[in-house]
């Protein structure tokens, strides 16, 4: 006996015996465990670096795209591939702000790599050859390959800068496809301020390491310690690697001796490598905690095996052997393993930690490789579509290239487009692949609700048929003998309206997933959103041209007076501005609405003009008269108050608005077409617009008529005035004095000579009165007389009524302009009105005075006097606007003279005029 034990005991020798194999069993577990959970978190920390920095190059390609697509824009501008050098300067100038991006700058090179523009301006640059650089050899060497495309360059370095750059070039091609240039552009490597620096870090990668990215050569063009950008490390052994072609992972250790994961990835259209390297103690952190969990069940298993084996080895054997079993299964890749230990003690504790690791495995595994795959799958694609759609607003390109690309990530060839024509209610095939001519127009034109497409637009949820030709929603049986097996259909939707379908069929079964279809109906979101994008930019883009439109054609009636002249020009320029098939204006004449004018295509004569129709009856324009409001008929056969008419017999549709002024609704202008729903609300919009300007132009062309007839009544009332108060006086007089004459000529010769000359004097003043009112009829002639006869003939008039002497000088020679002359002979004509009429004078002079230039003034001086030696009058006891003063004053100013008048009571009136020429 040692120690107090029995050694030879039965009890002794199975608790050693159980006690030696159960401590070594355990441990064997417990380090098999910990060992197998070492390697795979490390197979999984690598293969998920891998996978992430794969994903970051493919990211980082995407955001290099953005650049080499900017480019290639500006390059396919006609300023650059002509090759003129002032204009590329000049386009690189505009769109300097986008080319902002490329901080090193953006350069043109010619035919032979010339240096021809920059921007920002560089004039020490400009005529360099660049011939030899890789911005320019690369695009040169895709264009020679028959295959132009953008290139991305190793790091070179600048002979006019130490600063390293790297370049984007693109070829500048011709029209006809011939090499013109390259335009690059360049970034700088400067550290953490370049663009290339921000792209990088967009990508949240390597938080907790390094990042750098090499091109071909081993040069760093980026790295997360910017001291190293530049730097060569194509002796690095990871760098060879890298530098193969392939992404990888791999455990080792870097500069500073410490454990990382070294993740390599090449960037996809690039000769450059993404490499990311992350500390493997950050990367193990989360399983530092189960480690130790695991060592501590190491120990347990050390020393509660005494205790259990005591209460029965058998029930602690065969749970560690099944603990083994399934251990070894995990550690060679099987992670569905699971034990079941009912002993109620550590063991039991040990087999549920181990069954809680293994499902955290698979889970954890199975997740990532999914997620990954899912997530890699579904934002390529949206990518790819984003990029489309948002590039042009060209609905026909925007679809080919988003079906084409949706096709390619469904793994599809067949496909297609529907549109919803939202007028006639049904949807057509914008765009198709892989669907033969007959076939698709056996599938055109469905109505909503109808197959399986309209059935999609009429509940806005996609679907999926499993077997096309068997399905009972199929309507076009054309569909059953084309081979289609398996179909699926996402709504194109846009703010909550459904614009038409995005479908992908195949030829051969197939099980879409819940993936696929959520898939499909995001890529249906963005194209409509795109469609909505195209169809408002037309919307405004057409509005802007039709309100252009109307008022270059309001400014071009207003130019006209005459109301029958106005409409025709109306008509016609609606005809041809908007290419209406019939355009006619009709004005309200009592009951009836008369058309005034009208124009058709076809018709062989200039003016067409429908028959009168009756105010509120039979006609859609009648009803347009009495009601004053404008009415829309996309399809006459519909419309209750259209009325056919044989010469009109091609029109399917109608809109006709009222022509409104202050006094109420003047007439109606109608435009009729020969296709149906030719005309919208924006098109009535319009037109109103253009009826209230008509509208507007024919009342001042009334009001004009009006005027010239008032005028005329006006200058006939005046010319009545005239003769009556001047030649029927005169004339009257000298009636009188005809008849006494002879008696008085028998009692007195003296005296009849006396009445001799005064009627002589009246019937000279009577003429010259009648030659004054045969002025006054013809206009023309104030023009076209000389000033100084019109004067002597006005002064003859006077004196002819009154029998005072009125006298005319004139000193040099007046050379005036019609507005002028006109001015000053109706002042003249004015101021001696007033002297016969107001004046009780005993003689009038009329001066002229007319001087050139003369020393240093360099205008001509025309002065106009008429004085009278009458009582005059106190200027302050008359009002301005008797005796014509106004009148004479509003002559002066509207040709820029100056008129005074001197008077005072019993001192005579001076009326002077002075006008000056430049």
């Amino acid at each position: 006996m040692l120690l107090g034990i029995r050694w030879g005991s039965l009890r002794t020798k199975i608790i050693v015996w159980a006690f030696v194999p159960t401590a070594f069993i355990l441990a064997a577990v417990a380090l098999v465990n910990f060992f197998a959970y070492q390697n795979v978190t490390e197979r999984l920390v690598i293969e998920r670096d891998r996978e992430l920095t794969r994903l970051a190059a493919g990211q980082l390609a995407s955001e290099l795209t953005s650049y080499s697509d900017l480019l290639n824009d500006l390059a396919r501008k006609p300023d650059f591939y002509r090759g003129e050098v002032a204009a590329q300067q000049d386009t690189l100038r505009r769109t300097s702000g986008r080319l902002a991006v490329f901080d090193g700058g953006v350069i043109a090179l010619d035919t032979f790599g010339i240096v021809m523009a920059s921007e920002p301006e560089q004039p020490d640059i400009l005529g360099q050859d660049w011939s030899q650089r890789p911005c320019y050899r690369q695009a040169l060497r895709t264009q020679v390959a028959g295959e132009p495309h953008a290139v991305f360059t190793d790091v070179f370095q600048r002979d006019e800068t130490p600063v390293h750059a790297i370049c984007i070039s693109v070829p500048i091609l011709g029209e006809q496809g011939e090499f013109i240039g390259v335009l690059a552009g360049m970034f700088a490597l400067l550290g953490d301020s370049t663009t290339l620096t921000g792209d990088i870090t967009r990508l949240g990668i390597g938080q907790n390491g390094t990042v750098y990215l090499v091109d071909s050569s081993g040069h760093v063009l980026y790295h997360s310690g910017s001291v190293q950008i530049g730097a060569d490390l194509s002796r690095e052994l990871m760098i060879q690697q890298a530098l193969a072609g392939e992404s990888g992972a791999e455990r080792t250790r870097d500069s500073q001796q410490q454990d990382v994961v070294a993740s390599y990835a090449p960037v996809p259209g690039t000769p450059w490598t993404l490499v990311v390297e992350e500390r493997w103690a950050v990367l193990t952190r989360a399983s530092r905690g189960y480690q130790t969990s695991l060592l501590l069940l190491l120990g347990l298993g050390l020393v509660l095996p005494i205790i259990v084996v005591v209460l029965g080895v058998r029930h602690i054997t065969a749970p560690v052997k099944d603990l083994i079993r399934a251990a070894r299964d995990v550690a060679g890749g099987d992670f569905g393993q699971t034990i079941s230990a009912q002993t109620g003690d550590e063991i039991e504790e040990l087999a549920r930690q181990f069954n809680v690791m293994s499902s955290e495995l698979r889970e954890s595994y199975a997740n990532l490789e999914q997620h990954v795959e899912d997530r890699t799958r579904h934002l390529a694609a949206l990518n790819a579509i984003a990029t489309t759609v948002s590039r042009s607003l060209d609905i026909d390109q925007v679809l080919s290239e988003a079906l084409d690309k949706t096709l390619v990530v469904m793994e599809v060839e067949t496909g297609g487009i529907y549109l919803l024509d939202e007028r006639s209610g049904t949807l057509r095939i914008a765009s198709h692949r892989g669907l033969n001519p007959e076939l698709v127009s056996e599938i055109d034109r469905l109505a909503v609700g109808e197959g399986f497409s309209g059935r999609v637009v009429q509940s806005g949820e996609p679907i999926v048929v499993a077997d096309i030709a068997s399905d009972a929603r199929l309507t076009r049986i054309a569909v059953q003998d084309a081979g289609l097996h398996t179909l699926v259909i996402a709504p194109l939707s846009a703010k909550g309206r459904v614009l038409g379908t995005l479908f992908a069929m195949t030829r051969s079964p197939r099980q879409f997933s819940k993936q696929d279809v959520q898939l499909l109906t995001s890529i249906g979101s963005q194209i409509g959103v795109a469609l909505e994008n195209a169809s408002l930019f037309e919307h405004e883009q057409r509005r802007s041209e039709q309100f252009g439109v109307v008022g270059a054609v309001s400014r071009h009636i207003t130019s006209f007076l005459a109301i029958e002249e106005l409409l025709g020009e109306i008509v016609h320029s609606l005809m041809q501005t908007f290419g209406y098939y019939l355009v006619s204006i009709g004005l309200i004449e009592g009951d009836e609405l008369v058309f005034k004018a009208g124009a058709k295509a076809g018709w062989p004569g200039r003016q067409f003009r429908p028959m009168p129709v009756r105010v509120g009856e039979g006609s859609v324009t009648g009803w347009v008269a009495a009601s004053g409001e404008p009415l829309l008929a996309p399809d006459v056969s519909q419309e209750p108050h259209f009325m056919f008419w044989p010469e009109a017999a091609e029109t399917r549709s109608e809109l006709a608005v009222p022509l409104k002024s202050k006094s109420g609704v003047i007439g109606v202008l109608n435009v009729e077409s020969d296709q149906l729903n030719a005309f919208d609300e924006s098109d009535k919009e319009v037109l109103q617009l253009l009826a209230n300007q008509a509208a507007i132009a024919i009342e001042n062309a009334r009001n004009y008529e009006q005027a010239q007839r008032l005028a005329v009544f006006e200058e006939r009332a005046r010319l009545a005035r005239e003769l009556h108060d001047a030649v029927t006086q005169t004339l009257f007089s000298a009636t009188l004095i005809a008849e006494t004459l002879p008696v008085v000529w028998a009692s007195d010769t003296q005296e009849g000579q006396e009445m001799l000359r005064s009627l002589r004097q009246l019937n000279r003043g009577a003429l010259a009165e009648m030659r004054t009112l045969l002025l006054e009829l013809r206009p023309g002639a104030l023009i076209e007389a000389n000033l100084s006869d019109l004067l002597r003939q006005l002064a003859e008039g006077a004196a002819g009524r009154t029998g005072i002497p009125v006298t005319v000088e004139v000193e040099g020679q007046c050379t005036l302009s019609s507005e002028v002359q006109v001015a000053l002979y109706r002042i003249s004509q004015e101021a001696l009105n007033n002297v016969v009429k107001h004046a009780a004078a005993s003689q009038v002079s009329v001066a002229l005075r007319c001087a050139a230039p003369t020393g240093g003034s360099c205008k001509s001086r025309v002065e106009l006097q008429v004085c009278d030696n009458g009582r005059g009058f106190d200027p302050s006891d008359v009002s301005s606007k008797s005796l014509g003063l106004e009148i004479m004053r509003e002559r002066a100013e509207a040709i820029g003279a100056k008129l005074t008048i001197d008077t005072q009571a019993d001192c005579g009136t001076r009326v002077t005029v002075v006008w000056l020429e430049d």
